[in-house]
């Protein structure tokens, strides 16, 4: 259902407009010409938060286990070039801070 794909999209965007980044990874790729490719990352304390990220776009989820006992084990969500694309196109409706 179209609404239900938006309602997830719109918690996604407010995820990523809390918790995300969005930048440029400048390379040379395949052919061995410079390019600017995108990557999109949100991170939080709770892996299931990550999950829907990754059933909708793919992506890898790393898990980051924290040295300090009193702070909480960190999982980030990371997608890039052409599946941070997509991502980004079918968030950017939702999102309110990244957006500007």
């Amino acid at each position: 259902m179209k609404t239900a794909r938006n309602e997830a999209l719109a918690w996604m965007a407010g995820f990523v407009d809390g918790e995300g980044s969005i930048f440029l990874s400048d390379g040379a790729y395949g052919n061995g010409k410079r390019q600017l490719k995108p990557h999109l990352e949100v991170s939080n304390t709770k892996r299931v938060s990550l999950e829907r990220f990754q059933q909708y776009f793919g992506g890898s989820i790393v898990h980051y286990r924290r040295k300090n006992p009193h702070h909480k084990d960190l999982y980030i969500w990371i997608v890039a070039h052409q599946k941070a694309a997509l991502a980004l196109s079918q968030l950017l409706p939702f999102l309110i801070i990244k957006a500007g």
